[in-house]
Parts: structure tokens; C-alpha cells; sequence
């Protein structure tokens, strides 16, 4: 019953993803090759078009499009705010869910579980229609461990922060940490934050240095969810 409670709830929020990944692709591999053969890339061989093609795609996917689908997705842990004007009060849900009789970890490993679960099935399929459409690009699926690794990264983010903060605050503080991760991977490239060189890395899971530290900071985030529904008083 969790499961099926847990999939109602989220079923409309991954249409959302769905739609955001179908312009994203659309515009990135389908609009955007026909408007650059005009202008800067027309002297660059095909190899090397679909090399830079790829290279926007890999930091848009994995950089701004599944982070955010995560947030979306992860409506997982049991708010202490609605987010209907910024009210105080109980989630709506509230009361149904903590008089179930399962402990508030199972309830939070449901629905972040099913989130997860969702994530992963919306990437896989939309990379698969992205590496069908984008050509002469060599092992594009090398890229996909790394972008996975930061999806899940982001999916444990947003989980925590639905445990602490209404759907607003968790989603408002989930976009300044994505853009405050951006900048910090531009102007301090090469540190265990600058995702945008773990995404663009053509080696699966490496640097592994920085793919265990992502890891573990994910695990640490899921910890912290945990702990905190399970000591929060509603």
C-alpha cells in the first residue's frame, strides 16, 4: 500500500520530468545542431560537431536537467509545512502517514525509494533517445556512471531538505545549492566539487577519489534524512 500511495503521489510530477527531458533533448540535439552549422561550427568536421554537441548536452542532462528532476521527484520526506502560501500547519498527508503502522523510516525509504527508482527509468530512457539521435560520438554510454552518480547526489539532497522544509523552502534551497555547485565548478575547477569535469569525464567513475566523496556525502544526506524523521516532532 505504501508503494501504491507513494506512486500516486509522485505520478504527476514525473510527467512533469518527462516533458522537461523531451525539450531539453529537443532543443539541445534536435534545434540546436541545425542553428550552430550555420554560424561557428560549419568548418568543423562531423566528429568533431558531435564531440561539442555532446559536451553541452552532458553538462545540460546532467548538470541542470536530472538535478532538477530530482527535486521534483523527491517529494519523500514528511513536511512540517504545507506550501499553500507559506502557511504554518501539517502537510495534508500528515496525519495518514504517521498513523500507519510502519516506522517513519520505512515510510521515508518508500517514497524516496520510488522517486529514485523513477529518476533512474527517466534517465535511462531519455539518454538512450539522446545517444540514438547524436551521432559519430565515441562510447557515449562511458559518460552515464558519473551522471548517475551526480543524479543521485542531488536526489539525496532534495530528500533531507523535503524532511526539514516545505516544498517551497526545499526547492528554493535546492536551486541555490545547484547554482552555487555551478559556480564553484567553474572558477575552482578540479576539486572534488567541479561536476562539470566529473560529468565531461569520458572515463566511467573516475576521478574515483571524487566518485567515493560524492557517494559518500550521498549517503550522509539519506543518514540526515533518516535521523531527522525519525527524532522530529510533529
Amino acid at each position: 500500500m505504501l508503494w501504491l500511495k507513494s506512486w500516486k503521489e509522485v505520478r504527476f510530477r514525473f510527467a512533469l520530468t518527462v516533458i522537461l527531458a523531451v525539450y531539453i533533448i529537443g532543443l539541445i540535439v534536435g534545434w540546436l545542431p541545425s542553428e550552430l552549422a550555420t554560424s561557428k561550427w560549419k568548418n568543423l568536421k562531423p566528429a568533431e560537431g558531435a564531440a561539442k554537441l555532446w559536451q553541452i548536452f552532458i553538462l545540460v542532462y546532467g548538470g541542470i536537467l536530472l538535478p532538477i528532476s530530482a527535486k521534483i521527484l523527491a517529494g519523500a520526506g514528511i513536511n512540517a509545512q504545507t506550501s499553500m502560501g507559506m502557511s504554518r500547519g501539517f502537510h495534508g498527508s500528515m496525519g495518514f502517514l504517521l498513523s500507519m503502522p510502519v516506522s517513519r523510516t520505512r515510510i521515508l525509504a518508500t517514497r524516496a525509494g520510488i522517486g529514485v527508482a523513477l529518476l533512474l527509468i527517466l534517465g535511462l530512457a531519455s539518454y538512450a533517445v539522446a545517444v540514438a539521435m547524436v551521432r559519430d560520438v565515441a562510447k557515449p554510454w562511458a559518460y552515464f556512471p558519473n551522471i548517475l552518480v551526480v543524479s543521485t547526489f542531488f536526489y539525496a539532497m532534495a530528500v533531507w531538505l523535503s524532511t526539514i522544509f516545505d516544498e517551497f523552502w526545499a526547492g528554493t534551497i535546492g536551486l541555490l545549492i545547484l547554482g552555487a555547485v555551478g559556480g564553484y565548478s567553474s572558477s575552482l575547477p578540479g576539486t572534488w566539487l567541479d561536476l562539470a569535469s566529473y560529468l565531461l569525464s569520458p572515463t566511467p567513475l573516475a576521478p574515483a577519489g571524487q566518485t567515493c566523496f560524492l557517494i559518500f556525502v550521498t549517503a550522509l544526506q539519506l543518514a540526515a534524512a533518516r535521523w531527522i524523521v525519525e527524532n522530529k516532532e510533529y
